[in-house]
């Protein structure tokens, strides 16, 4: 039987694992899947395919951004975007921060 091997990663999921998060002001404020709920709406803006570009790393902030502004019609600058964008992130998910210790 082989003996104990070093663990080389540990991957874990940001959203709901690690972060609490809660879109209904980005949504709101994005007027995305209007008069929908807002399971209906998350799911019209994971459905977007510049969305899945930018969560993926598919493309900078910078030309999110720009695309984003373009094709919403949504005016606001990049401190204000990043301000929105990131309203959704409620902090860490309670107890994630003693497991965090036990794996390191």
């Amino acid at each position: 039987m082989a003996g104990p091997r070093e663990i080389e990663a540990v991957l874990l999921d940001v959203g709901e694992v690690l972060i609490r998060l809660d879109f209904s002001r980005l949504v709101e404020s994005l007027k995305i899947g209007s008069g929908d709920t807002i399971d209906r709406a998350l799911i019209s803006l994971a459905r977007w395919p510049l969305y899945d570009r930018f969560e993926r790393g598919g493309i900078s902030e910078g030309d999110f951004y720009r695309a984003f502004v373009l094709q919403t019609g949504v005016d606001v600058d990049i401190v204000g975007f990043r301000d929105l964008w990131n309203s959704v992130l409620l902090g860490p998910v309670p107890g994630i921060e003693g497991l965090l210790e036990r794996v390191a």
